[in-house]
């Protein structure tokens, strides 16, 4: 299971190695505006799986979370508040993406997951998924922390 932050800036030769790495299934977690305007094609051999984190409507970015949660941002408090809302409209999208994890295909392959900025949505998303596992939580934390 990997983790990233937008591929569109990534170019072709990047893109191909990501399908070196065996990875078959990208699950991007932005919303239909996000991929509008930050758009990419992933190599043949590649599945995109869009499962907007919060609604197809929402924008989630950093900016946009760091808009919304101005008044909160001062300390752990705020970020606590705004995976709070991260968590609290993303179940549907929690749901398809950790079902796509239990398949038998991704025992297999890799998986990519990844939002606009790989750190707010995709990092909640992948603890979730660690705490879920059982991994001790201070490695959930520094796992999360690598963004």
């Amino acid at each position: 299971l990997y983790r990233a932050g937008t591929l569109s800036d990534l170019d072709p030769a990047h893109l191909a190695h990501l399908r070196h790495r065996n990875i078959v299934h990208v699950f991007d977690l932005r919303s239909a505006r996000e991929v509008k305007r930050a758009p990419y094609t992933l190599p043949e051999g590649m599945v995109a799986h869009h499962l907007p984190n919060g609604g197809d409507d929402d924008d989630l970015s950093p900016l946009a979370l760091a808009q919304s949660y101005r008044v909160f941002t001062q300390g752990p408090a705020g970020f606590c508040r705004a995976y709070q809302q991260i968590l609290a409209c993303s179940g549907p999208t929690l749901r398809d993406f950790y079902m796509h994890l239990a398949s038998p295909e991704a025992a297999t392959t890799a998986t990519l997951v990844h939002c606009a900025a790989g750190k707010d949505r995709t990092g909640v998303c992948v603890a979730v998924l660690l705490s879920f596992l059982g991994v001790a939580d201070a490695l959930v934390a520094a796992e999360y922390s690598l963004t």
